[in-house]
């Protein structure tokens, strides 16, 4: 599929974006060398120095591409269990998959394929890992990956390839120029019949996100931005999609309510094998589409549901996170909600809860793998922190890249579940995890607490009933 037109119109609108300054980072180049040789030591020496584990060369390649192409089973291993993305694709298109099929290594394509490798995917020449294999002539491997169904039924009944091909483009022309003259109506609607056409096409969904923006259409704008990183979850494309996502307004249901934001389904590595023993072991989590508290539950929400205020830092403000306020508070405090809006409020699952905090990165905090960016922390910490003793106002550091505030920092924050020693047993599928319920988790850290504790994998646990002055909470929301 040509993407031209769409790609010139994202470069011509770069300098127009107000994204937030981006922080250095550390070249890449010693995992993608890493990769192609294999040394998962090396691998994992690289990604504790801080680089993503989904950083891109300039042709748009990351270590598991270069891995899957040298056909390197432990390193591509290691860099899934790590959070690599298995889809991400090349500039070109080019997927990890299509790189294990130039290998020749079945082993890798078989895990890849385990792992949730998109068959489907094509690169900007038209070509499926199928074909790739085909071409290459590796028939094993052609085998493995050939769609299920009849095939000559297949061909007889889908279009050819050029006429859809011809179409993508006319409508992606047309699309372009109502969107470049400002005709966001008639842009909306080709970019609609565009992402029909083309349904894996991340940037028309962008571009769509972007005229119903335009148009006032918030929903349906963060609907398509979600689609969109759905789709191609890493790379320059997802990079813009966030910063748009993250400026934009949560959605509030009272006066009162918190501001939502609409987080897309996906998969992500829960945990840290290198983290405490209870953040073991890492492993792949689904989580559906569903929507989190852009801030922190402020004290000036808790009185506006609750008619009072339990908190012991009162003085920071109406605009600082509630605190001592204990698992069981928050549940009527839930009630009163739900009965006020008639929604679905909830805690977050704690898979919920480390999903939205990573927001489709593995970084040390939730949002940078530098603290003060983020987090406010360390008040009693010896070297002491950023935080005076005392709580802060909500919004007052970076945001993730899904545009939440503090989840690493100012309070600890209640999930749903029930603690639990280890992930062995943990379920896949973003859901609470029960037990008996004596203790309850708590994430994120605090304004007092240690730097460590911030950390994005981090977790703790108190009795539901405990109160103190560095807990807290945000919501989760179930969509209809």
């Amino acid at each position: 599929m040509k993407t031209s037109r769409l790609t010139t119109l994202l470069l011509a609108l770069s300098m127009a974006l107000l994204c937030a300054p981006a922080l250095a980072e550390p070249s890449p180049d010693a995992l993608f060398k890493a990769a192609e040789s294999g040394n998962v030591t090396a691998i994992r020496k690289a990604l504790t120095q801080g680089i993503s584990v989904n950083a891109i060369d300039a042709d748009g390649w990351n270590a598991l591409i270069i891995a899957s192409g040298e056909g390197k089973l432990q390193a591509v291993q290691a860099l899934v269990k790590a959070g690599a993305d298995v889809n991400s694709a090349s500039k070109r298109g080019e997927t990890a998959l299509m790189a294990a099929v130039l290998s020749g290594n079945i082993a890798v394509v078989k895990y890849l394929l385990s792992e949730g490798a998109d068959k489907t995917a094509v690169t900007t020449k038209g070509l499926t890992a199928a074909d790739i294999a085909g071409q290459a002539k590796k028939p094993e491997i052609a085998k493995l990956l050939a769609p299920a169904g009849n095939k000559a039924q297949a061909a007889k009944t889908a279009p050819p390839k050029a006429a859809v091909s011809k179409n993508v483009a006319t409508k992606e022309n047309a699309a372009v120029e109502a969107f470049q003259k400002g005709r966001y109506d008639e842009a909306t609607t080709l970019f609609k019949e565009l992402v029909t056409l083309d349904p894996k096409n991340a940037l028309a969904w962008h571009f769509l996100g972007q005229a119903q923006e335009k148009r006032g259409d918030m929903p349906s704008a963060k609907a398509a931005y979600a689609k969109s990183l759905e789709i191609q979850p890493t790379g320059e494309v997802a990079e813009r999609t966030k910063s748009f996502l993250s400026r934009m307004p949560g959605e509030k249901d009272c006066a009162d309510c918190p501001e939502m934001v609409t987080l897309p389904a996906g998969n992500f590595n829960m945990g840290s094998n290198n983290g405490d023993s209870d953040e073991k072991p890492a492993h792949k989590v689904s989580v559906a589409a569903f929507a989190m508290s852009k801030y922190e539950v402020t004290q000036g929400q808790w009185k506006a549901i609750m008619g009072s205020n339990p908190s012991e830092l009162k003085n920071c403000g109406d605009n600082c996170p509630v605190e001592n306020v204990s698992w069981n508070d928050v549940q009527e405090f839930i009630r009163k909600l739900n009965a006020k809006t008639g929604k679905q409020y909830r805690l977050p699952s704690e898979a919920e809860w480390e999903y939205a905090c990573r927001a489709g990165a593995q970084q040390e905090y939730c949002g940078s793998d530098n603290i003060d960016a983020v987090a406010w922390y360390g008040a009693y910490a010896d070297p002491k922190g950023n935080s005076a003793r005392t709580t802060n106002r909500v919004g007052q550091r970076q945001a993730n890249a899904w545009g939440l505030y503090d989840m690493s920092g100012n309070v600890w924050e209640w999930v749903e579940d029930s603690y639990h020693d280890s992930y062995n047993g943990a379920p896949s599928d973003g859901s609470v995890w029960q037990g008996d319920g004596a203790k309850r988790v708590l994430r994120g850290g605090s304004w007092d607490f240690d730097p460590q504790d911030a950390r994005a994998a981090n977790r703790r646990w108190n009795d539901p009933a405990y109160r103190f002055n560095v807990i807290g909470f945000r919501l989760a929301r179930t969509l209809p």
